[in-house]
């Protein structure tokens, strides 16, 4: 073989070793931004869910409270019907 024939192939077979690791290379730094784009992703998510939650929180913690309130009127106002069924009762008594 004469000198030009084997630099050809020396040349030809570092190429094709080269671009081989090249592009495993490639395809892992594509590997690698893909899972950071897609644990990004995931983070932003997890973010949106935890705020929308505490905003439910907050709703169900307002209703508690609006519930509380109705509760307390409707015992204030059985308490006024009982009462008002007393003085009744005891103006019948008395006669007046």
């Amino acid at each position: 073989m004469d000198t030009g024939t084997v630099v050809t192939v020396v040349a030809a077979l570092a190429t094709a070793i080269g671009g081989y690791f090249g592009g495993r290379k490639a395809a892992a730094s594509t590997a690698l931004t893909t899972a950071q784009g897609t644990v990004s992703l995931l983070e932003s998510q997890v973010n949106v869910m935890q705020t929308r939650e505490e905003e439910k929180e907050e709703i169900i913690k307002g209703l508690i409270r609006r519930i509380d309130i109705l509760e307390d009127m409707v015992l204030q106002r059985e308490d006024i019907t009982q009462l008002k069924r007393d003085i009744q009762d005891i103006k019948e008594k008395i006669g007046a």
